[in-house]
């Protein structure tokens, strides 16, 4: 009996060192921009949005296997300015001269979200990537505009190593508030190119 369990304990230590050997882990940092904009319904009579000089910032987990698949997350933080336009038509009585202006009015935008993304390697240099993202907006807006809940990213990830360092391009789509927890019909939707490095563990 006490010959099986030492078999038995024996052959538990190999196996478990088998896998940690066989198991990679990985921390980056990246910096990155995007082509953003709110899609969707706008409001009756409310103002226009446009986002500009989207900005993103973040720091990821990933873990790889002995096959193709892998996973990642992380934390990524996420600012840009919002230019809300509207058209203001001046009323009176009597009625003025018929005449309008456009206001435009500037807010920060501020984001932060966590992505669970499956990864796949198609060669040694290029990985596929898709999962969803867990989004919170800081920025305070009127419920129409809000965009914490759950999206999606659909990427690329270009890579290059030497040793333990690489560097990376991650070209990616993503839709945030596809499940919102607000009542907004709108969908914050990039096209984003991020840039960073890698150390493997």
């Amino acid at each position: 009996m006490k010959k099986l369990i030492f078999v038995l304990l024996f052959s538990g230590c190999l196996f478990h060192d088998k896998l940690l050997a066989q198991t990679q882990w990985e921390i980056k940092a990246f910096a990155g921009a995007s082509d953003a904009a709110f899609l969707g319904s706008y409001l009756v009579g409310g103002p226009n949005v446009n986002v500009d000089r989207f900005q993103e910032f973040g720091v990821r987990l990933s873990w790889k296997g002995d096959s193709k698949w892998g996973m990642e997350t992380g934390l990524s933080y996420a600012k840009a300015i919002l230019s809300l336009s509207s058209m203001w038509i001046p009323t009176g009585n009597p009625p003025p001269r018929p005449s309008s202006s456009v206001i435009v009015i500037k807010e920060p935008f501020d984001y932060i979200s966590l992505p669970a993304i499956v990864t796949f390697e198609v060669t040694s240099f290029l990985t596929i990537q898709a999962g969803p993202l867990v989004g919170v907006q800081l920025s305070e807006y009127s419920d129409w505009l809000r965009q914490s809940g759950v999206g999606y990213l659909i990427g690329l990830n270009l890579h290059h190593y030497i040793d333990r360092w690489g560097i990376f391009l991650q070209p990616n789509f993503k839709q945030h508030s596809v499940i919102g927890i607000h009542q907004s019909s709108m969908r914050l939707t990039e096209f984003g190119l991020q840039f960073g490095v890698g150390y493997k563990l």
